[in-house]
C-alpha cells in the first residue's frame, strides 16, 4: 500500500514539471537516501569502537573515531547540500519506519517472558 502511494506521489511529480527536473529530483533523493546508509554505518562504528573497545588496538580506535566522525559531517554537509526539499523528503523516509519500530519495542515488552 505504503510503495503505491509512493508511486503514485511520484507520477505526481512527473506531470508537475520538466523531465530534466523531475530526473535531477530523482537523483537528489536517491543519492540523499543512500548517502544516509552511509552516515548510518559511521555512527555504527563510532557506537561499536566506544561499546567495545578491546576489539581495537589504540591505533585503530583513533583512526575509527577519526574516520567516522569526518565521514558523519561530509554525509551530513552532502545531505543538507542537496537543498531544503531534498533533506525534508530524506527526513521523511528516516521517520516513516519508526513507527513499526516502536510498535514492535511494545509488542515485544508485552509479551510473556519464555
Amino acid at each position: 500500500m505504503l510503495t503505491a502511494v509512493l508511486s503514485g506521489a511520484l507520477v505526481g511529480l512527473y506531470f508537475s514539471g520538466s523531465m530534466l527536473e523531475i530526473y535531477n529530483f530523482i537523483a537528489l533523493l536517491s543519492t540523499a537516501t543512500a548517502l544516509v546508509a552511509i552516515g548510518a554505518a559511521c555512527a555504527a562504528q563510532l557506537v561499536l569502537m566506544r561499546r567495545e573497545p578491546d576489539r581495537f588496538t589504540p591505533q585503530q580506535r583513533r583512526r575509527g573515531r577519526w574516520t567516522a566522525s569526518v565521514g558523519l559531517a561530509v554525509v551530513a554537509l552532502m545531505i543538507a547540500g542537496s537543498g531544503a526539499t531534498i533533506v525534508a523528503l530524506t527526513a521523511g523516509c528516516l521517520l516513516l519506519p519508526l513507527p513499526y519500530y516502536l510498535l514492535a519495542l511494545r509488542r515485544r515488552a508485552d509479551a510473556p517472558a519464555p
